[in-house]
């Protein structure tokens, strides 16, 4: 295997297990945790190629649907969309930016947590999935997105830096 190979491998290995462990230890607030695998695969999504992004994409969706509890397996596909989505939209919408991760985080978290109050809805738990119960939590599920992602784009892109996974362009005048 090549080296590149392996020192993407490691960081997209240590970032996953982070995640699921601040998803672990990080306390949730009424009921709602920080969705910080879905900031790793933001982050890789939008700020790495497309093969790492789909890899942590898929990787990230099967961790999710661990750490949740629950026995639905549509964590990968749906990490997978919103890689396409990033893909498509947000890398030729957006620049290169914490505020991009953020966004497709924030994006791919209020989706889930959609999916989530569907299928509660649907599964014969209707009480535990009302309209108010759900504006709650998209309300609370928003800002810790938006924080999850720009903690996992600080500590991923430094890990990246000094692996030599990524190079930091600096950005000056022509001619200079």
């Amino acid at each position: 295997m090549k080296p590149d190979f392996l020192k993407n491998l490691f960081c997209l290995t240590v970032a996953v297990v982070l995640a699921c462990a601040a998803w672990e230890v990080v306390p949730a607030f009424r009921g709602v945790r920080a969705p910080w695998p879905v900031a790793v695969a933001a982050y890789y999504a939008v700020r790495r190629e497309a093969g790492w992004g789909l890899a942590a994409a898929l990787w990230c969706g099967f961790a999710q649907d661990g750490l949740d509890g629950a026995s639905r397996v549509f964590g990968a596909p749906f990490f997978a969309a919103m890689w396409f989505m990033c893909l498509v939209f947000v890398k030729k919408q957006m620049q290169d930016s914490a505020r991009a991760t953020a966004f497709a985080a924030v994006a791919l978290a209020l989706a889930l947590e959609a999916v989530r109050f569907a299928t509660l809805r649907f599964s014969g738990f209707p009480a535990a999935a009302t309209p108010g119960h759900l504006l709650a939590r998209l309300v609370i599920t928003a800002p810790a997105a938006a924080l999850a992602a720009f903690v996992t784009d600080f500590l991923s892109r430094r890990a990246d830096l000094a692996f030599g996974n990524i190079r930091e362009e600096k950005v000056g005048y022509a001619g200079r």
